[in-house]
């Protein structure tokens, strides 16, 4: 039973069909779909929404329909859409949603005032209970349930081009994707002089763990805030200059360590972490001259047959796209990975092929692996 017959009948009351006081909202767009995540919080429930968004794009794009995401206060706007600054009141939102070609929703009152308009939407169920778009009679709707971070990006965009009617086939299927896929960052291996800026939802990590350089990487702390990951000793000068620009420090633990350093950077202020691949026997020799520290996270490597999507797959297969770029001598690497294996690409947002090393299993949390599809023979 739908969560409004329920009451209904406990309130012996009958149902009727909902009305809003509607509020001109000025568009400068003919077609658009709309998008509103999260019931209003400033996160959705899907951490996937951005791979859906970039999809649907190109294609919308060619048609001349536009992507609007009607939450202002989402707190990482997404790339390949309009990002409504203003908040919207629930008379200025059923406007919009009324004049949309389809809504897409993760369940809240804009999702109820689309079905009260009869349009046709895509919706993510993120509480499992059924309450389908009650108003619906001529239009229709897809749902999606279950564990929601399982659903698969390419199948809510292919329901989105069936409610167009957009005739595109998909050519890849969803492996995989990773726990850190989505908290996207730009790694700047520091063998260039660039000033590498990132937008609010993304991170710098200088790499000074893959080349040393403290001239760069005091041009690069001199403009933007940056995570520093190292394995060596900085110098605290240095440091201290541009204290207000070091987000954090990630500090490798390696078999010639420097406690000392972590105690200097400590008594500086500068928030850190220490991590190593060292093995626990390893690490446990180590901790006694880090009480006084944070404590040492030990980092295991998966192996393939740790992960259940992949452990019966050919990796080399497969393909690939991570959380952010790698820059690096003035080229452009998808990942860690792809920069020791020299494997630059013009378009780091476009799939291509794994090439494993160890790197590849470090990362392999950070990564949305793809299986290519025989699109002849369907």
């Amino acid at each position: 039973m739908h969560e409004i017959e329920s009451y209904a009948n406990n309130l012996s009351l009958k149902i009727d069909r909902p009305e809003i006081y509607e509020k001109y909202y000025p568009m400068s767009y003919d077609k658009f779909i709309t998008v509103y995540l999260g019931e209003g919080r400033d996160l959705p429930f899907y951490r996937n929404w951005a791979d859906v968004i970039n999809l649907c794009f190109p294609i919308l794009e060619k048609e001349g329909i536009k992507i609007i995401l009607l939450n202002s206060n989402i707190k990482h706007k997404f790339n390949n859409c309009i990002n409504f600054e203003n908040a919207l009141d629930h008379s200025s939102l059923s406007y919009i949603i009324k004049n949309s070609l389809l809504h897409v929703s993760e369940n809240g009152i804009d999702l109820e005032i689309a079905s009260m308009h009869d349009k046709n939407i895509v919706y993510i169920d993120t509480e499992n209970n059924n309450n389908y778009p009650y108003w619906n009679k001529e239009s229709s709707y897809d749902r999606f349930s279950g564990d929601i971070n399982k659903i698969k990006p390419e199948e809510i965009s292919k329901s989105i081009f069936n409610f167009l009617n957009l005739k595109f086939k998909i050519n890849f299927e969803t492996v995989f994707i990773g726990d850190n896929y989505q908290n996207k960052s730009i790694q700047f291996v520091p063998d260039q002089q660039a000033d590498i800026d990132a937008d609010s939802g993304n991170v710098i990590l200088v790499r000074m763990d893959k080349y040393f350089n403290e001239q760069n990487l005091a041009k690069q702390l001199s403009k933007f805030k940056c995570v520093i990951v190292t394995n060596k000793r900085i110098n605290l000068n240095l440091l201290n200059q541009f204290k207000q620009n070091v987000h954090h420090m990630a500090f490798f633990l390696e078999k010639n360590d420097d406690p000392d350093f972590i105690d200097e950077i400590q008594s500086m202020g500068i928030q850190y972490n220490i991590m190593t691949y060292l093995s626990e026997e390893e690490t446990n020799l180590k901790k006694i001259n880090y009480l006084d520290n944070d404590i040492i996270n030990n980092i295991k490597i998966p192996k393939k047959e740790d992960i259940e999507e992949l452990k019966d797959l050919d990796i080399d297969s497969l393909y690939y796209i991570s959380n952010g770029p790698v820059l690096s001598n003035f080229k452009v690497y998808k990942s860690i990975c792809d920069y020791e294996n020299r494997n630059d690409v013009e378009n780091p947002q476009q799939p291509t092929q794994i090439k494993q090393n160890e790197d590849f299993w470090k990362e392999v949390q950070n990564f949305h692996i793809l299986k290519m599809l025989d699109t002849n023979s369907n």
